[in-house]
């Protein structure tokens, strides 16, 4: 996708020959301005921006296309505010961090300690290193009480979290996974510490002495638009308000951004940049809210951002002393984004991708056996009714051996390009990109960690974790349970036409009012759950008594399936019953009770909230 924009960049004459510096402003914006423009015309961006600093101050500052897809407005860098999405945390993560070197908070203190409303559970305890670097040991939980109707209807954090802080699935310090709630947690904890509601301590601490005077929570006004390509290209997206605003929903500016970025190049917040967890060495690490990216001899700190219409992404380059920051209102810019950073420092620091790791000789390499395989990411909702759809969307690396120290790897849904790998002449376990930007680091027989453009664990799949397999499974199941309501639609259509159907005994016509209302109630349940978050998405992540009405269905379901074979087994008794009757009747119910097992493995059956 960077070709053509990287040979109109290098065609663009003098003003970009390779003696020029990134803080040749000439150079620096035709060069940007060229990739920008290509970028927002292959992925329907409608408005981005785009904010690059150095430790004195912007060396680019500027906006491309629209704010709004439908009604226009220019792009201002100074005014137009995006969702930074999950580049939120490094704020929460800065905020922790000040109030640790005031000492109202310890990395590696029992976060218990600061805690009344509710408590974590579990040992070995869980601190705020934990929380900053995304080792807490939480599961994942996908959207569920995460969203608010508005600004105003949003949850006080200690509430939100006594609710929906999801459970602990091991223990902490020992796997990287993402955590939305951690971040959340981190949040509580600064405000439970200063004695202040967190957007205020975010905006005493942090936005008013950076001069960041239009980021915020709340804010509104000039607000993008944010969209999505679905139902169709360029589609407007309703904002998104969140309970959880530690971990997202802040508001900002380019221009304000650059302020930000300029502290953390300053060393305005030293020792944040340090490594506070690494999955394996020659892995890239976290540091405290920044993300690793290690290519060459050059050492990058990033985060990016995802939300409803907008993509983010921060990236520092502290020896360099630059920063960049890209955003957009378009959520598919999240796959441009790294590209575009990737094509800057290959421009601008082309020395990044020398030094590291020394590349094993290919005739001398080897490789450690069991590497290849399907890995899937780790960030899965595993305890709610989420389980399903966070399965079969979850992102998996296919790894191939493709020869002595040669990988290949394939990523769905694409994060990342199929790439070619290297391994390392350091380490058999570590394989470096032939681009040179990435590093796969392997656990045999367990896990692979990705650095950039994410950083990722990534699970060993066992072959029965195949989507199409299980999604073949229960569609198999549903419609052998759906053929129980043949018996009830045959009746109603004898009635239409008058022709009454054949006479059955007692016992049959029984069996068969049971399979069909189990089969009915278990089998509506599905569409209407799709519906009802389709409909009403944020009114549905809510969890309204309404909602979760729908969730009886299953287990109305279930009891009728006991019913249906307890009439079963009343017809061995009976006469007269033709074979292929109680043939279906055993199919039904067989596959009812299959259905209904493979409903609470995916947490459908019951209430898992």
């Amino acid at each position: 996708m960077l070709i053509p924009a990287l040979a109109l960049a290098l065609a663009l004459g003098p003003g970009v020959a390779d003696t020029t510096r990134i803080d040749d402003p000439v150079a620096l914006e035709a060069f940007v301005d060229s990739i920008m423009t290509s970028q927002m015309e292959a992925w329907l961006i409608p408005g981005a921006v785009v904010a690059i600093v150095d430790r004195e101050g912007p060396l680019l500052l500027r906006g491309w296309g629209v704010a709004h897809a439908r009604e226009g407005g220019e792009v201002d860098p100074e005014r137009t505010l995006f969702d930074l999405g999950s580049i939120a945390k490094l704020f929460t993560a800065t905020l922790a961090h000040e109030l640790v070197e005031e000492g109202l908070l310890d990395l590696d203190t029992d976060v218990n300690r600061h805690l009344e409303g509710f408590r974590v559970q579990g040992d070995p305890p869980i601190t705020l290193r934990h929380l900053l670097t995304h080792t807490p040991g939480f599961d994942e939980r996908l959207f569920l009480g995460m969203v608010a109707r508005d600004g105003a209807s949003a949850e006080l954090l200690e509430e939100n979290l006594r609710r929906h802080l999801p459970p602990r699935i091991r223990p902490p310090g020992e796997v990287f996974q993402y955590s939305n709630a951690g971040t959340t947690l981190a949040g509580h904890l600064a405000e439970r510490a200063a004695g202040t509601d967190f957007a205020t301590l975010v905006r005493v601490r942090i936005l008013d002495p950076l001069g960041m005077t239009r980021t915020g929570y709340r804010v509104e006004g000039d607000l993008a638009t944010g969209h999505e390509n679905i139902p169709a290209p360029m589609t407007p997206q309703e904002p998104w308000h969140l309970n959880q605003i530690p971990a997202g929903g802040l508001r900002s500016t380019a221009a304000d951004m650059t302020r930000f970025m300029e502290a953390h190049l300053r060393g305005d917040f030293p020792g944040m940049q340090a490594t506070r967890f690494t999955p394996r060495p020659g892995a890239a690490g976290i540091a405290l809210g920044f993300m690793e990216d290690l290519r060459g001899g050059q050492r990058g700190l990033y985060h990016g951002g995802q939300w409803v219409g907008f993509s983010s992404l921060l990236y520092l380059v502290p020896d360099e002393g630059v920063g960049i920051f890209v955003a957009a209102n378009h959520g598919g810019a999240i796959t441009a984004q790294p590209e575009f950073v990737d094509a800057l420092l290959d421009r601008w620091f082309p020395e990044a991708a020398e030094g590291g790791p020394p590349i094993a000789a290919s005739e001398a390499a080897s490789t450690v056996p069991g590497l290849d395989g399907r890995y899937r990411w780790n960030r899965q909702d595993r305890h709610t009714f989420f389980r399903l759809p966070s399965f079969l969307t979850a992102h998996t690396l296919e790894v191939t051996v493709e020869g002595a120290g040669r990988l290949r790897t394939v990523m769905r849904p694409a994060l990342v390009p199929e790439t070619g790998w290297r391994v390392s002449a350091e380490d058999p376990h570590l394989y470096l990109s032939d681009d040179g930007l990435r590093r796969l680091v392997f656990e045999p027989g367990e896990r692979v960690h990705l650095g950039w453009p994410l950083l990722m664990t990534l699970d060993r799949a066992r072959p029965i974790d195949e989507p199409a397999f299980h999604l073949g499974v229960m569609l198999l199941l549903m419609g052998v349970v759906a053929s129980a309501g043949a018996w009830p639609i045959m009746v109603l259509l004898g009635r239409l036409q008058k022709v009454p159907p054949p006479p059955a005994p007692e016992p049959i016509r029984a069996a068969r009012r049971a399979g069909a209302i189990a089969a009915g109630a278990t089998l509506l349940f599905f569409p209407l759950l799709i519906l009802a978050v389709a409909v009403d998405t944020v009114a549905a992540l809510q969890l309204p008594l309404a909602f979760r009405a729908i969730f009886i269905l299953p287990v109305a379901g279930l009891l009728f399936t006991v019913l249906l074979w307890k009439r079963i087994v009343s017809l061995q008794r009976a006469e007269g019953v033709p074979v292929l009757h109680r043939v279906h009747l055993r199919a039904v119910a067989l596959s009812l009770t299959l259905l209904l097992v493979a409903m609470w493995h995916w947490r459908l059956l019951g209430f898992h909230f």
